[in-house]
C-alpha cells in the first residue's frame, strides 16, 4: 500500500548563516534593551515629555546602538528568511520506507530510523509542519500543501511506526535551536 501526498520539504542550507542571524537577533536584543532602560525616567510621563526626553535625556551613544539594533534586527530577519527554504514535492509512503522527491532532491529513510515525529501547529492553526528526527540527530522537516490531508497522513503512517517512536503535538518548534 503506497500512498503519496504533495509536500515543501523545509531546507535550511548553512549552519554559520543561522548563527550568524542568531548573533544579530542578541545583539539587536540587548541594543534595544539598553535604549528600553534608558527611557524608564520617562515611563509615566505624556507622549510629549518622553519625546522630549528622548531628545535631551538619552545619550547619544544609545541613541546609535537603537539604530543598529533596528538595523541588525531587520537583517536577522532578512538572513534567517533566506537561511530556510522549502521545496515543492512529494512524500510517498512505501512499506517499510518514506521516500521524499523535489526537483533537486531526493531522500529516503526506513521507518526504523525514525526516532520521534513531532506535529506542530503554530497557534491552533491548521498549517502544520511536521518533523522527522531521525536515529543520528539528523531532522528533516515538511509541510503538507494540502493541511486538509493531515488526518489522512497520520492514519496512513501510524500502522508502520512501531511503539518506540516518539510522538509530539505541540504549538512551537521543538528543534528550533538544533
Amino acid at each position: 500500500m503506497e500512498k503519496e501526498f504533495r509536500i515543501k520539504l523545509v531546507t535550511k542550507r548553512s549552519h554559520w548563516l543561522k548563527e550568524f542571524a542568531l548573533g544579530l537577533f542578541v545583539a539587536s536584543f540587548i541594543a534595544l534593551l539598553i535604549f528600553y532602560v534608558s527611557m524608564t525616567p520617562s515611563k509615566n510621563s505624556s507622549l510629549e515629555l518622553q519625546v522630549l526626553w528622548f531628545i535631551g535625556g538619552v545619550p547619544l551613544w544609545v541613541k546609535r546602538l537603537v539604530l543598529w539594533g533596528i538595523v541588525f534586527l531587520g537583517f536577522a530577519i532578512i538572513f534567517e528568511i533566506i537561511n530556510q527554504r522549502s521545496k515543492s514535492g512529494f512524500l510517498n509512503i512505501k512499506e517499510n520506507s518514506i521516500e521524499i522527491f523535489t526537483k533537486i532532491k531526493s531522500l529516503r529513510f526506513l521507518f526504523d530510523e525514525i526516532k520521534e515525529i513531532a506535529f506542530v501547529s503554530p497557534f491552533g492553526s491548521n498549517k502544520y509542519k511536521i518533523f522527522f528526527k531521525l536515529k543520528g540527530d539528523k531532522t528533516i522537516t515538511i509541510k503538507l500543501s494540502d493541511y486538509s490531508m493531515v488526518d489522512e497522513f497520520t492514519s496512513s503512517l501510524s500502522p508502520h511506526l512501531n511503539r518506540e517512536v516518539k510522538v509530539i503535538t505541540d504549538i512551537s518548534d521543538p528543534y528550533w535551536l538544533e
